[in-house]
């Protein structure tokens, strides 16, 4: 997967496949069963020889939601021994959720700001993915209901990639329930936008 360019070209993300190998000798045989995925997006029950899940999916799947978001691999350096994307997000959310967001996503943000907050917004800016301003600087009292909103979006779809890349299988949503709760975001969000839009509409 390449995250380019604000487009995502998607492919192997860590869905594992087994890989079976046979030897044959003379007077044995030996069968080596192992799994294939990308590093980083692999369910660390893989590690310890636990079969191919829909749970395992389900963790990649999570992974890649923290990678679209933060615009942060698995696999950059900044993660190394016990501290992973995962830990990276849980440890940030919610008080520095603005910290750890795409700057690429903020600015798509202010981009799609009514004309009457966008200079009442501060958004964080970044450089080479470090952000340099905090999230002090942004006035959530002068955010219209959009945009506050948005963050509310941005933190809940947070929450499913978090929930989805749990260590334990047993801790992880299922896909119904990811696909449950993202319709709720989506339905929410799109309410509050057709809500301010009939406001400003009124103003006119």
């Amino acid at each position: 997967m390449e995250i380019s360019q604000n487009r995502l070209s998607g492919g192997d993300f860590g869905l594992a496949r087994l890989i079976s190998t046979t030897t044959n000798f003379p007077q044995s045989q030996s069968s080596t069963v192992g799994i294939k995925g990308t590093i980083g997006y692999v369910a660390p029950e893989y590690a310890v020889g636990v079969e191919p899940s829909r749970q395992g999916d389900v963790y990649s799947y999570g992974i890649l939601v923290l990678q679209i978001f933060t615009g942060r691999r698995p696999t950059d350096e900044m993660f190394k021994d016990s501290f992973n994307i995962h830990n990276f997000v849980k440890m940030a959310i919610p008080g520095r959720l603005m910290q750890i967001v795409d700057p690429t996503l903020l600015v798509t943000l202010e981009e799609t700001t009514p004309a009457t907050t966008k200079n009442e917004m501060s958004y964080i800016s970044g450089y080479n993915n470090e952000i340099e301003a905090g999230e002090e600087n942004m006035d959530y009292e002068k955010l219209s209901q959009t945009d506050n909103y948005v963050w509310k979006c941005i933190l809940s779809i947070l929450k499913i990639g978090l929930s989805c890349s749990e260590e334990s299988p047993r801790n992880r949503m299922s896909m119904e329930e990811v696909h449950r709760d993202l319709h709720h975001i989506q339905n929410a969000y799109i309410g509050v936008e057709n809500c301010e839009r009939n406001q400003e509409e009124a103003k006119q």
